[in-house]
């Protein structure tokens, strides 16, 4: 956090502090633009940054004396493509993007914050793109080694990669345009590497389009359907372990050690669900989409799990919100003193989650997942306190408006 109040005080400043340059950035013979060189012509100084460069490698160390200073390209990048190699080591510092010097506002309105923070335990590991998207790092990320970071941009679409993984995706129209500002560490005299730096500027054509949220939405030509009466489990089917009953016009599921499921008996592909949730803090549930009508078991090579667990703290590598093993959410989503709201958007290899309000995770998912399949509900598994009695997971108004 004081790494951010410092930040915004640079942003404040930024504009009329710059080191101009005027030199022409460097270009390779296929369009790409040549970020790091020996003379940074690509960059503008803000503040005062401990900076080196040695054989195209530039390293950029904290001081006492300008503990936010950063470099600033100082040509406005729309459409591109971003990368870079890094070397973190054990620090947590920032490559922004779409970056508006400036602007005086916090820093995360004034342009993508994306973090090199190499503890996989923390709120925003490398990769992650601050109050955007989440990273779910791959696992052969060593940071002290040197890893590959791409950042493509088009549109509102923002991807992120690591190592030729894509680890981050999320359609956003916060910022259309900007520059990229390379932030020193947050501990003093600690050093982050870059090198292999380059942009590439792609050509876009310039068509309104809707994120998939706000199509599904607004549209009024379909009906809602509801998957839940009220008073009976008319139009579900129980699979595995599980016990399931209607209290209090809610659906009341627990599942033990072994796990259950109640599944729809319906089957949707491309689908707007809504529902509300409840849950106490040890428990492990989750929505499942997408499960082959034909398969005997639910599981996650077979459909999609939207998951509700957050028992882990941030450390889970699938909290609340996500769609595990695909994208992460933000840890803390959720109120577990009173009912919590879950959409769900999947339209083609495209799934959209929101919790309370707010995007959690978003992702294109491989082929064999875009197909039509039921909804399942996860009866809770008390995985931390069994001899505590039986775990508590409820859904209520369960909806779905399709869009097959």
């Amino acid at each position: 956090m004081k790494y951010f109040i410092g930040l915004l005080s640079l942003i404040i400043v930024c504009s009329c502090s710059q080191n101009q340059k005027v030199r022409e950035t460097m270009e390779d013979e296929d369009g790409w633009l040549i970020l790091i060189d020996d003379q940074l012509t690509a960059w503008n100084t803000v503040g005062e940054p401990a900076v080196a460069v040695n054989e195209n490698i530039l390293s950029l160390t904290q001081s006492a004396a300008s503990p936010t200073a950063m470099l600033v390209t100082h040509e406005t990048f729309e459409n591109f493509h971003l990368t870079f190699d890094v070397q973190t080591s054990d620090l947590q510092s920032f490559v922004l993007f779409r970056f508006n010097d400036g602007v005086k506002s916090t820093p995360e309105r004034a342009g993508y914050m994306l973090s090199t923070d190499p503890d996989p335990n923390q709120l925003n590991p490398v990769g992650t793109i601050l109050n955007v998207a989440r990273s779910t790092i791959p696992e052969d990320y060593d940071p002290t080694q040197w890893n590959t970071i791409e950042v493509e941009a088009v549109k509102e679409l923002l991807s992120v990669s690591i190592n030729g993984e894509r680890v981050a995706v999320s359609n956003d129209r916060q910022f259309s345009s900007g520059k990229i500002a390379l932030a020193v560490p947050t501990e003093s005299g600690a050093s982050i590497r870059f090198k292999d730096m380059k942009v590439q500027k792609l050509a876009v054509i310039q068509v309104v389009t809707e994120l998939v949220e706000e199509k599904f939405r607004s549209d009024t030509t379909r009906e809602w359907q509801s998957l839940f009466d009220g008073s009976t489990l008319t139009g579900w089917s129980p699979v595995g372990d599980g016990r399931w009953q209607v209290e209090n016009e809610a659906i009341h599921g627990y599942s033990g050690e072994g796990g259950g499921f109640l599944v729809s008996d319906g089957a949707f592909r491309n689908f707007y669900l809504k529902t509300q949730f409840k849950i106490i803090k040890e428990d492990n549930s989750g929505i499942f989409i997408r499960k082959s009508p034909d398969s005997v078991n639910v599981t996650i090579t077979d459909a999609i799990e939207c998951n509700i667990y957050d028992h882990n703290g941030p450390s889970h590598a699938y909290s609340t919100g996500s769609i595990a093993t695909h994208a992460r959410s933000w840890f803390g989503m959720i109120d577990y003193d009173d009912w919590n709201e879950m959409e769900i958007f999947a339209e083609d290899d495209h799934i959209v989650m929101f919790v309370n309000g707010r995007k959690s995770s978003e992702s294109y998912l491989p082929k064999q997942f875009d197909k039509a399949g039921n909804i399942c509900l996860q009866g809770g598994i008390q995985v931390f306190a069994p001899e505590q009695g039986p775990s508590d997971v409820y859904f209520k108004e369960v909806m779905v408006k399709s869009f097959d």
